[in-house]
């Protein structure tokens, strides 16, 4: 039972991104009671109204920690919830090193090839 409403949400909150089109994501990771680390995906946009709504996406094994493997963590789940990348205008995250590096100078020319309207600002939430 709380499988299918986790889905139903997720299902509503997809479409909400989807209609508004445009969205920020916000990252953190956590370390869960296996000692497996979590990565969440969270996404930020207006709704039709004008309100900002704020939504967990997905929890997500973060097998991979460098900031290569989070990028692709990140793109496969947007890719899983049929979110396209191009559609992001922002980001946030707690500050690490890791997700400071997430767009480093390597990750600035990937990104741009992927989501050249991506505007590299920067910020920690």
């Amino acid at each position: 039972m709380i499988g299918c409403s986790a889905s139903k949400v997720r299902t509503e909150v997809v479409k909400s991104v989807q209609n508004a089109c445009y969205c920020a994501i916000c990252l953190d990771t956590t370390t869960d009671a296996s000692r497996q680390d979590q990565l969440s995906v969270i996404v930020r946009y207006v709704n039709p109204a004008g309100g900002i709504n704020e939504e967990l996406l997905d929890m997500v094994n973060a097998n991979d920690m460098t900031a290569e493997g989070l990028f692709s963590t990140v793109k496969d789940t947007l890719d899983k919830y049929q979110l396209d990348i191009q559609n992001i205008r922002g980001q946030g995250y707690d500050g690490c090193s890791t997700m400071a590096g997430f767009w480093s100078s390597d990750e600035d020319a990937r990104i741009d090839t992927v989501c050249p309207f991506y505007p590299l600002f920067r910020s920690s939430t």
